[in-house]
Parts: C-alpha cells; structure tokens; sequence
C-alpha cells in the first residue's frame, strides 16, 4: 500500500487530514471498498502510526474519513480526550 499522498494531506493539516474513502482506497490500490479492503487501509494506517474515525472506514467512496497521526499532535490529543 502506498500511503504517500495520505501522508502528505495529514503532515500538511497538522497531524490531521479528512480524506476520502476513494483516496485511500486507490492508494492501496483498489476497485472496491469492499469489507477486506477497508479492513487493510485501516491496518495499513496503524502500521504507519495513524488513526482514523470513524473507527469503522465507510464503503462508501463519498464518504470521508478523519486520518490524524497518533505520536502526540495536537489532532491526536484532542481526539483522545473525545474516545
């Protein structure tokens, strides 16, 4: 999975990103979000020291997802305080 992009919109935002469901998927990449595709963009980002919420990545393509890195940003503060 390449997460390069992905990584680029939350060091840029902060710690923090909303991205696309279709963006992440197409880094993997991918036709479909399916189930299994969704399970790995989420496993994919914890490997790399990221988070996303909702907790459960949509299927939906137009959805969009709240990536933020986990080691102490201030995205990654603020949202523990919330969990």
């Amino acid at each position: 999975m390449d997460l390069t992009e992905v990584v680029k919109s939350v060091e840029a935002g902060n710690g923090c990103a909303a991205i696309s469901v279709k963006k992440l998927r197409n880094a993997l990449p991918a036709t479909k979000a399916k189930k299994r595709v969704v399970q790995r963009i989420s496993a994919a980002l914890r490997e790399g020291g990221y988070r996303h919420l909702p907790f459960e990545i949509p299927r939906r393509q137009d959805r969009m997802v709240l990536v933020y890195r986990l080691d102490g940003s201030p995205a990654s503060a603020l949202l523990s305080l919330a969990a």
